[in-house]
């Protein structure tokens, strides 16, 4: 390689690689950039789908949780409404253990009556249960234990709620448990009158279960989740220190990410935002609000950290390009070197040739390309140029002889010339008298040649008229046929349409059937409407908006109903027209067939008589044309001949005097050729002694 580098690029070898390189090295760049963008792309976005419905899925769960608490409260409160005034404290309080018992995230609860609502005679009565190392204690004694209850956020909560529903309180933390904790409150009204209003029945959730929840979720291992109410105070993912019912994510000491928080606190759906740590890096956060409740659920995870798989897999195709462009170098490196090792060979042949030796070898190709055929090309060329000189070399001494039996030749010819002069001065006085006699028979033959040119002219307008007649007959026949098999294959084209479009139309039996299809389930779904209406109204209010959809339903079955029976109409009418249109289709392809086609096949068969019969008339006139065609070329040619011997017997007197001075032209041209013999003896010397610079044997 340094030898290549040392020798200016002349090497093919190097020359070669330099070419391939730069392409090679481009593609590689293009095709991994291509791939690289492309799969970042689709990473980040399969990453971001999978981060959403991981948000999704669980603020799905949190939800579910939570409206099973609600769904709990509400049920303990319509149960209390009609058991209160039959039951006990003691009763109440043993309905609350047995209603929360099994359920882990109810972590106490209450029924709260009016002052004098559950006796006259008992001013405060509120029973309620808590959850103490995982078992439920009754306690009657709450408002010795912390006040009057009646002021409290979360009973005017109750109250405020609407009857069969249940208010949900801001998280708070509850010191003694150190856990955040929520309240469902849901109002009691006597036996159901909402204008005898008796108290509120809670329902204490713990959101424990839900913090280990949040704490779970990463976005491939990576990252952590936040959760917060609907102002912002931190529920769950954070320090402990922060979970005190609160410190809100909107007002952290780094603005930026406080920022974030409010887009999220603020907003309604899902979304991202980012901001920047102490650190400098950059965070996204992916969040989503829990409906019902509004609580924001969030992901927090750095740029690096998510993009990670991306930018992993942009290294490896990177590596990967790296280790292709190395075996493409070395496979092309390879490759080159063996194109150039066949031209180094080629090469050494071609100078070993220019050195004179013809004594090696021929080259061998050994593949049919371009190196193969250029050694071949030199073969051939070793192989003529060898017997060239061959010839040269075995010529030049019998070219030598010859030379001298030249000269020897020219010699006798000079004598010979001389008497050859004598004899033409004879010749001279004989042709003199020939030409007199060739005058006579020249006017006889131009009597013959009119006559002639007369009877060819006819016999040419016969021929143009039989070709006129031929010309037409053909044009007859060919339009006869063309139009013959046009008929024919629109015959064939209109049946086969015709058969296709009938079979098209059994589309619409389809249709029918579908549509009958169609028409009984309108008819069953009416029926479901109406059995529906009847269920909505056996259920009272709260079938109200039941009772309207299946008004809406059957509505829709007989509007549906009335449509099918339209189809049905227009199917029967496309029926119709189709079975008519088949027949007078039907009726057209039988014309066709049986008449036209016939009469164009007739048709076709007399043009092809007339073009026979102008075909006859055609051959016998152009026999006449050429048979006078012929005897006029013949007089004229006889004509010229006369002429030709009277002028050849004036110029042969001319010449045989130039031939005389041309002889002895020759004479001297002989003396030359003995000087050029002489001449060719020394030029044969000096090409043997060129070919002896050449080795044709070893």
């Amino acid at each position: 390689m340094q030898d290549e580098f040392s020798t200016g690029f002349r090497s093919v070898k190097l020359k070669m690689c330099l070419s391939l390189l730069p392409p090679i090295v481009i593609g590689l760049i293009i095709i991994t950039a291509l791939a690289g963008y492309n799969s970042f792309g689709n990473i980040s976005e399969l990453t971001e789908h999978s981060t959403h419905q991981t948000i999704r899925a669980n603020a799905i769960d949190i939800q579910s949780r939570l409206s099973r608490m609600k769904l709990i409260s509400e049920n303990m409160a319509a149960s209390m409404e009609f058991d209160y005034l039959k039951e006990s404290q003691e009763e109440m309080a043993n309905d609350l253990v047995s209603n929360l018992k099994d359920e882990e995230m109810a972590n106490g609860g209450g029924v709260w009556f009016e002052p004098f609502a559950y006796r006259p005679s008992d001013m405060y009565v509120c029973p309620f249960v808590f959850r103490e190392n995982g078992n439920l204690k009754v306690s009657y004694d709450y408002v010795k234990e912390s006040g009057d209850y009646i002021p409290t956020d979360w009973y005017k909560l109750g109250k405020a709620a609407k009857h069969g529903d249940a208010a949900l309180t801001e998280p708070y933390y509850d010191s003694s448990a150190k856990i955040m904790m929520v309240t469902y409150s849901s109002p009691m009204y006597s036996e159901g009158d909402t204008s005898k209003y008796i108290g509120n029945v809670t329902l204490d959730i713990s959101l424990d279960a839900i913090s280990e929840m949040v704490k779970g979720i990463h976005i491939n291992g990576k990252g952590y989740a936040i959760l917060t109410s609907e102002d912002g105070t931190y529920i769950a993912g954070v320090d402990e220190a922060k979970l005190n019912g609160e410190t809100k994510a909107t007002e952290e000491s780094n603005a930026s990410m406080a920022a974030a928080m409010k887009q999220m606190v603020s907003a309604t759906q899902e979304g991202n935002t980012q901001f920047e740590n102490e650190n400098g890096d950059t965070m996204i956060v992916y969040y989503q609000t829990i409906p019902d409740i509004n609580w924001h659920l969030g992901v927090v995870i750095s740029k690096s950290d998510l993009y990670s798989e991306a930018y992993s897999l942009l290294f490896t195709l990177a590596g990967i390009a790296v280790v292709v462009l190395l075996l493409l170098l070395f496979a092309a490196y390879h490759t080159v070197s063996g194109y150039a090792t066949r031209i180094g060979v080629d090469q050494k042949f071609a100078e070993d040739l220019a050195d004179g030796d013809y004594t090696r070898s021929e080259v061998t190709a050994k593949s049919n390309d371009e190196i193969g055929r250029l050694g071949n090309a030199i073969n051939r060329m070793y192989r003529q140029t060898k017997k060239v000189i061959n010839t040269i070399s075995e010529h030049s001494g019998s070219m030598n002889e010859s030379s001298r039996t030249l000269g020897a030749s020219a010699e006798m010819l000079t004598e010979r010339m001389d008497t050859i002069q004598n004899k033409m001065t004879s010749i001279n006085e004989a042709m003199m008298s020939a030409s007199s006699a060739t005058e006579e028979v020249n006017a006889s033959v131009d009597s013959v040649s009119q006559s002639a040119h007369v009877l060819l002219g006819e016999a040419t307008n016969s021929l143009k008229q039989a070709e006129e007649i031929r010309t037409r007959a053909k044009e007859v026949e060919k339009n006869s046929t063309e139009a013959s098999l046009s008929a024919e294959k629109l015959a064939k084209e209109f049946s086969a349409k015709l058969a296709e479009s009938i079979e098209q139309s059994r589309t619409v039996e389809q249709v029918g059937t579908m549509a009958a299809t169609i028409s009984g389930i309108a008819k069953q779904i009416n029926l479901l409407s109406l059995n529906a209406s009847i269920e909505a109204a056996s259920a009272g209010e709260s079938g109200r908006g039941f009772t309207v959809v299946a008004m809406e339903i059957g509505k829709l079955a007989k509007e549906t109903a009335d449509t099918v029976e339209e189809i049905q109409q227009n199917i029967s009418a496309v029926q119709s027209a189709v079975a008519t249109l088949s027949s007078d289709a039907g009726d057209i392809l039988t014309f066709l067939n049986e008449t036209v086609a016939p009469q164009y096949i007739e048709f076709t068969k007399v043009a092809k008589q007339y073009g026979t019969d102008a075909e006859t008339f055609r051959a016998v006139s152009q026999k006449i044309a050429e048979t006078s065609e012929n005897v006029n070329d013949t007089m004229e040619q006889v004509n010229k001949a006369i002429a030709q011997i009277a002028n050849s017997a004036q110029s042969t007197a001319a010449l045989t005097v130039q031939i005389t001075d041309a002889v002895d032209e020759v004479s001297d041209s002989v003396r030359d050729v003995s000087g050029i013999s002489q001449q060719q003896s020394t030029i044969a010397e000096s090409l043997r002694e060129a070919v002896s610079n050449f080795r044709l044997n070893k």
